[in-house]
């Protein structure tokens, strides 16, 4: 495969954090290739790095060492508004502690980022019912979180709704 079909290539990435005059080492030389269509998985003991991994991922963080290239691209060196184009229009996030609109439907609620961005109606009912079917919640496309599992919400709104 052409090095033109990787979507993130890591070499030598590192975070580390100071804390209590202790170095920690989040991550330490990490050398990966993800190929476009590729799926992985990140697991490991609580603690291993995996938050870290994804949010260097996703330019939410700055590593310590190292590179990070989103096809083919330094992630290190783009502003916050490159960073944020990435996120918005090429990779999504669900974090750990995700914040579901309360009042929307599972549907509504993955359609809502493609909202903001414009995309039309009919095409965003689409791209939501076909990443539903991939994660096998279709089903439950009229569910609100608090009815899915893992649904509770912290009581947290989402700012984009105050």
């Amino acid at each position: 495969m052409t090095e033109s079909n990787n979507l993130y290539r890591l070499e030598n990435l590192q975070r580390y954090y100071i804390q209590q005059a202790e170095t920690i080492k989040a991550i330490d030389g990490i050398d990966l290739i993800i190929r476009s269509g590729e799926f992985i998985a990140v697991l490991g003991p609580s603690g291993s790095g995996k938050t870290t991994l994804l949010n260097l991922l996703a330019g939410l963080d700055k590593s310590t060492g190292g590179s990070i290239y989103f096809e083919d691209r330094d992630l290190l060196k783009l502003g916050d508004s490159e960073l944020c184009d990435i996120r918005q229009f090429d990779i999504g996030i669900i974090f750990q502690f995700y914040n579901m609109h309360p009042s929307f439907t599972a549907q509504e609620n993955v359609e809502y980022p493609m909202m903001i961005s414009k995309v039309p109606r009919d095409k965003r009912q689409t791209r939501a019912t076909n990443l539903l079917q991939l994660v096998e919640l279709y089903d439950k496309r009229k569910n609100f979180p608090a009815e899915l599992s893992g649904g509770k919400t912290t009581g947290r709104d989402c700012p984009c709704f105050s």
